[in-house]
């Protein structure tokens, strides 16, 4: 049961009070194709638009707009030369990790 049919089925008319509640419905146009084909131009225009529009920031952000320097990008030293990035692979052995834990008293 939706929230919505608990809350129309809690109202009543005022002039009736038996009877059940009624909703307003809109009055349909006389020629439903001239909306139908307005609505399907209209979303075809913001279509164009919205595409034109991505296309532009894309090539702006290609042009202008440059990535932020982290430790993980290939940045530039202090010698202004550039350097490889390196990433340092280590495998440890559970029972190391266990020593130091209990070495620092933790708890979990």
């Amino acid at each position: 049961m939706s929230l919505m049919s608990l809350l129309l089925a809690s109202t009543r008319q005022i002039s009736n009070p038996k009877a059940p509640p009624t909703l307003p419905v809109k009055k349909k146009s006389l020629n439903p194709d001239d909306t139908v084909k307005s609505k399907g131009i209209w979303w075809g225009i913001k279509m164009v638009w919205n595409t034109i529009i991505d296309v532009l920031m894309f090539m702006a952000t290609i042009l202008f707009l440059k990535d932020t320097m982290t430790p993980l990008s290939y940045g530039r030293k202090k010698g202004g030369e550039i350097g490889p990035n390196r990433f340092v692979h280590r495998t440890i052995s559970l029972d190391d990790v266990k020593l130091i834990k209990n070495a620092m008293k933790t708890l979990s």
